[in-house]
């Protein structure tokens, strides 16, 4: 059995926090060593082994602790407690602006870099025109580092880490401030350096890259690993956590409702989300799911038989109900949207104190890799004229990650949608 190329064991880094710099001050000079602080926890007890030629995404929220892991890796920082033994030569792409002197000029920063990984100028020059190339500044070079924008920094930055030869590649979400063509260029670079059997740790919050370029992802939550594993899987219960707050455990099931198929899916409480209308009819539940397998859909790759529900508690009568999903992306721009007067569903009158479920059934349209939300409706009267009693934003929140998209045709178009309601009380 190989030896692993990064070996964690009992990794903790904890930091202390005052409340001011005063009480920082009054510890350091109290007789007694009185505490001031209390203790932040960023990684507490990672164990982990990374083997060679591994790709592996990780995935949690802002503050979960995966930046401080991989500065541990790297060496920025020390451990509190615990350990770790790397084999190999790293190239990292940590938070921008990390590793350059930003009084001194870009060229004089890539021989700097250079040094610190062990390659003398000569080395240097023999990849200087690749590296200016790959960057492609231009005259900035030669500038203070401190004038460059975002974009120049992260551009000069991944052109030395991606042309030293690592046995190691760290990128650390530093690739998000780059514009369109050079982000393709870096995810180009580094699907090279996967394909030459380099080791791989990105850091992204961006599901469908994770899930196009690792095999294998860590979810990092409080400063611990939650999860790991397949990438796709462990990409789409972090989605499910996003959406829903949900963390996966062994000893605790959500409830669930049976479908008439056999499967099964999940009721979300939607009552204290953003909505608008007169609330003569709300909708209190959603759910969200693969019409195939019944399991909750928070990643996507467009083509899927998939069913959303909806409950529905009348207050006041609702004499022509109209239900509506509209499916929006990260922008909250309409992808697209059908109600039951467009797909001719006539929607029978609605009493008070009655609760009735809707069910929209269609094959999710082979969209663009990213972010999107359901927004549903239900509201009373014709198309021309009518009022809305209940509008929920974002209930539900999923992503479309397809890496074999780009060799398919984009279509938003949907005829094979349907509508059911059935009164249950």
């Amino acid at each position: 059995m190989h030896n692993p190329i990064i070996k964690i064991r009992d990794l903790s880094k904890v930091y202390k926090l005052y409340d001011s710099p005063a009480e920082r001050l009054k510890e350091a000079l109290h007789p007694f060593g009185k505490k001031y602080h209390h203790e932040f926890y960023a990684l507490q007890g990672i164990n982990l082994d990374v083997m060679s030629g591994e790709t592996i995404g990780l995935v949690g929220p802002n503050g979960a602790g995966k930046s401080t892991l991989l500065k541990a890796i790297t060496g920025v920082i020390a451990p509190t407690t615990g350990s770790v033994e790397v084999n190999g030569k790293i190239s990292a792409l940590l938070e921008l602006g990390a590793g350059f002197n930003p009084d001194i000029s870009g060229l004089e920063n890539v021989y700097f870099n250079g040094a610190i990984l062990g390659f003398s100028r000569e080395a240097m020059n023999r990849k200087l025109d690749e590296i200016l190339s790959f960057a492609d500044i231009g005259d900035f070079i030669h500038q203070p580092v401190k004038t460059y924008s975002s974009g120049m920094m992260v551009r000069l930055a991944f052109a030395v880490a991606s042309n030293v030869e690592p046995d190691i590649l760290i990128v650390d979400e530093a690739l998000s401030v780059g514009d369109s063509r050079f982000k393709q260029k870096c995810l180009r670079k580094i699907n090279e350096f996967i394909n030459k059997g380099v080791t791989v740790l990105f850091v992204s919050h961006d599901m469908p890259s994770v899930k196009t370029f690792c095999r294998k992802a860590i979810w990092i939550g409080k400063g611990k690993i939650i999860e790991m594993g397949d990438s796709k899987e462990v990409c789409k219960r972090f989605a499910n956590f996003m959406a829903y707050d949900m963390v996966p455990t062994k000893t605790h099931k959500p409830a669930v409702t049976a479908t008439s198929a056999g499967t099964t899916w999940q009721w979300q409480d939607v009552t204290m989300f953003a909505s608008l209308g007169d609330k003569r009819a709300v909708i209190t539940r959603v759910a969200f799911y693969d019409a195939v397998t019944g399991e909750s859909a928070e990643l996507l790759e467009g083509g899927e038989s998939v069913v959303f529900m909806i409950e529905v508690h009348i207050k006041e009568q609702v004499l022509q109900p109209i239900l509506s999903i509209d499916i929006k992306n990260s922008l909250g721009i309409l992808i697209f949207g059908v109600n039951s007067i467009f797909l001719e569903k006539e929607v029978a009158k609605m009493s008070p104190a009655e609760i009735h479920t809707v069910k929209f059934s269609f094959k999710m349209p082979l969209i663009k890799n990213g972010d999107y939300s359901i927004t549903t409706a239900i509201s009373d009267g014709t198309y021309q004229c009518h009022v809305q009693n209940h509008i929920v934003h974002e209930a539900v929140i999923f992503q479309v990650a397809n890496k074999d998209l780009q060799f398919r045709h984009y279509t938003v178009i949907n005829k094979e949608c349907n509508i059911e309601c059935d009164r249950i009380c």
